[in-house]
């Protein structure tokens, strides 16, 4: 699968990095030690310096070529094939690159499959929850459970869980109230979920501050023309 996949991928990485801080060593014989305890020949790095003659090769590494950017390569196109797979979006984990996502509207944009997923799955438990909250408020009814109360109607108002962008909601919330497309006490309710008389007092101070706003401007005096009496 290909989060096996990616795993082999990741621990191959792993694997080679740990190989090239501590590689093998080759060199010549002139290089060697013999350990006094064991009698075994062996070379030792870290720091030494090493003479070498005009036809001696001099110590070096074994290294290779781990090919970790094809490696890299292919982490990329796996998680490609997983987020397409699994109707998910590289902005749901955070991956966003500068400039894609600076308003609410780009990041539902960025995140059209995973809303689309969501909302196919809301429309299959959307009428199952409905009929069990119903039900349950039936047989509190019922039962003579106090403050009871049977339901005739039940509505789910589903989230997204994107965050909202107060700045972008507001602009529209204005732009529907001077259309006439619907009311102070409704754009109230959606903007701050004000209710009951908090609503109406926030009603009321507005419309107090309007009224204020379009009050008679004070008049001023203005000086006398030569020959002329002063007018207000």
């Amino acid at each position: 699968t290909i989060i096996q996949e990616l795993e082999v991928r990741l621990a191959q990485i792993s694997r080679i990095l740990d190989k090239h801080p501590d590689p093998n060593m080759y060199g010549p014989e002139t290089a060697l030690e013999q350990n006094p305890h064991t009698g075994e020949w062996s070379i030792k790095g870290g720091g030494k310096f090493f003479t070498v003659g005009q036809e001696e090769k001099p110590p070096g590494y074994v290294t290779w070529d781990g090919q970790l950017d094809a490696a890299f390569k292919q982490i990329d196109l796996l998680l490609e094939q997983l987020y397409i797979l699994s109707e998910t979006s590289p902005a749901a984990f955070g991956q966003l690159k500068p400039g894609l996502a600076e308003s609410g509207s780009a990041l539902r944009r960025l995140m059209m499959a995973p809303l689309a997923k969501t909302n196919r799955i809301r429309l299959r438990f959307d009428p199952a929850l409905k009929r069990v909250l119903k039900l349950t408020s039936e047989l509190e009814a019922a039962q003579g459970m106090a403050n009871a109360v049977k339901l005739e109607e039940v509505h789910i108002d589903w989230q997204d869980g994107l965050p909202d962008d107060d700045t972008e909601i507001t602009q529209i919330e204005a732009i529907r109230y001077n259309a006439g497309l619907t009311s102070l006490e409704s754009a109230l309710r959606r903007l701050d979920g004000l209710e009951g008389d908090a609503l109406q007092e926030e009603i009321g101070r507005i419309k107090a501050e309007q009224e204020g706003a379009r009050a008679e401007p004070p008049r001023i005096m203005l000086p006398p023309a030569p020959g002329e009496e002063g007018e207000v």
